[in-house]
């Protein structure tokens, strides 16, 4: 059975066909111009894979419908390039779906989001929009201003998703003082008054960051797992405020466990959440922050009467802190009101600091 799908690149249009054999949608496409699907929920089932293959000028497929035990899969054969038209190079929406640069054993990346135009930046690599128990592994992400940004409007929830084991790198021009992000996750104009909770168990492990304007790493509004990932060379643009490796925003909490964080003339990690965090196993080195009155670790959780956010509580575990150069190595501004008190056990703290712990007096160091 035969679909006539359609290559759209902007007023241009070419046709390519799909053949649907045992659940497997092959795209032999004819020329290089953008990839649009406008529905895939009415050609593609759930269960089904797709398989895209050479070089792509842009690529966006609307509402993937798949399920919990047939999600829909999109798949490279050889070596993928989608090489991106401003403002994104890819944008994938829908429930149960999985981006997979794997489908071939010669390629750790087989899915490569970029831009390769001078002419026009590409504001963002990979948009997720309001996309819900969605997987993102084993594709390469560069030269774009921005790498993967989920972004869902108000009301929305996004479930159970997983970015893994991908590289990015190159994000952002230093030259222009771009703010760029690796990861950005985020919710969308909250309304007042509601719960702006809107990531649940969502899974950043085993990433490659590195050579990033701003933030490599920034997530908020969520529970979210933030483990093994490498980041590095942050913040090459100076800019104060967009010059952490790794941030867990507002209303947001959970764990953030075996990360290694270094060389970089940044901060480690920003805690700006509320309830249980855990920050354990953690390998900070080689940061020195541009700002001498800054740290490698600042803390300063805020409540959101709002959202009936319980009271920071961080433990800070294991961690070690190694030829670094800051003001302080750890900081903890939160008011007194807005946390019951943190603990700071088992740390391994070394570098050039006018003071180790700048903490509050409901904080506790233990060993």
């Amino acid at each position: 059975m035969k679909f006539l799908l359609f290559l759209i690149s902007f007023s241009l249009s070419v046709s390519l066909y799909a053949q649907h054999d045992h659940h497997r949608i092959i795209l032999d496409r004819k020329t290089d111009y953008a990839l649009y699907i406008k529905d895939a929920s009415k050609i593609m089932q759930p269960g089904d894979t797709i398989q895209l293959a050479g070089r792509y000028k842009s690529v966006k497929i609307n509402n993937l419908a798949g399920t919990p035990e047939n999600p829909v899969i999109i798949i490279n054969k050889g070596h993928v390039v989608i090489e991106g038209v401003k403002p994104n190079t890819a944008v994938f929406t829908g429930k149960y779906f999985k981006v997979l640069g794997n489908g071939d054993p010669n390629y750790t990346y087989g899915i490569h989001f970029t831009s390769f135009s001078k002419n026009a930046d590409v504001d963002f690599a990979l948009r997720l929009e309001n996309s819900t128990n969605a997987e993102v592994a084993f594709c390469e992400i560069s030269q774009v201003v921005n790498g993967i940004l989920h972004n869902p409007p108000s009301g929305s929830s996004s479930v159970d998703c997983y970015i893994h084991n991908n590289y990015i790198h190159d994000i952002g021009d230093p030259k222009k003082k771009e703010k760029g992000n690796g990861i950005y996750l985020t919710a969308s104009k909250p309304e007042p008054g509601k719960s702006v909770w809107v990531f649940q168990n969502y899974r950043i492990e085993n990433n490659k960051l590195e050579s990033i304007t701003g933030n490599a790493l920034f997530v908020s509004n969520g529970y979210f797992s933030i483990k093994d990932n490498i980041v590095s060379k942050f913040a090459l643009s100076g800019l104060k405020g967009f010059n952490t490796g790794i941030i867990l925003g507002i209303n947001a909490n959970g764990k953030i466990t075996g990360n290694k964080i270094d060389s970089a003339k940044g901060k480690g990690l920003d805690i700006l959440g509320f309830g249980e965090v855990e920050v354990s196993g953690n390998k900070f080195a080689s940061l020195s922050v541009a700002d001498l009155n800054e740290e490698i670790v600042f803390i300063n959780g805020l409540f959101k009467a709002e959202a009936a956010s319980p009271l920071l509580k961080l433990a800070f575990l294991n961690n070690s802190i190694t030829e670094s150069v800051a003001k302080f190595a750890v900081t903890n501004i939160t008011k007194p009101g807005f946390t019951n008190g943190s603990v700071f056990q088992g740390n391994k703290i070394t570098g050039d600091f006018k003071k180790t712990f700048n903490l509050i007096s409901k904080d506790k160091i233990k060993n």
